[in-house]
């Protein structure tokens, strides 16, 4: 669906990132940020435009208190890395930082990788 309905899928899934980002429930706030990782694929075109916009929800997702959403922001950058190239590249003093910050969390290694490995 994503694929054929990319402006309208993706206004949507950003929707609900921009309502669910400051949720008091870690599952809304895991699953926005899920949203837009697997979005990026199909919805890449549209998402470029409001990248810079994207990588700061996500980044500050990086950061969320829960492992869960910290997990997912990191699955959503190496989405974004395989995905919305090149324009992410562009991102990167703002992003790398932040995903090797989060190498230090043993819960979120693997998906720290992921993302690293996908961004390199």
């Amino acid at each position: 669906m994503a694929l054929n309905l990319s402006k309208h899928v993706f206004s949507l899934v950003f929707e609900f990132a921009s309502v669910s980002n400051q949720n008091a429930n870690p599952k809304f706030r895991g699953a926005f940020v899920t949203a837009l990782g697997v979005v990026s694929e199909g919805c890449a075109e549209p998402m470029k435009d409001k990248l810079e916009l994207v990588i700061h929800i996500v980044i500050g997702a990086l950061r969320d208190p829960e492992q869960m959403v910290r997990g997912a922001a990191s699955f959503a950058l190496g989405q974004f890395a395989k995905h919305l190239q090149p324009e992410i590249i562009s991102h990167y003093t703002s992003v790398l930082p932040c995903i090797l910050n989060t190498l230090d969390d043993v819960y979120d290694e693997e998906k720290s990788y992921y993302a690293l490995a996908a961004f390199c």
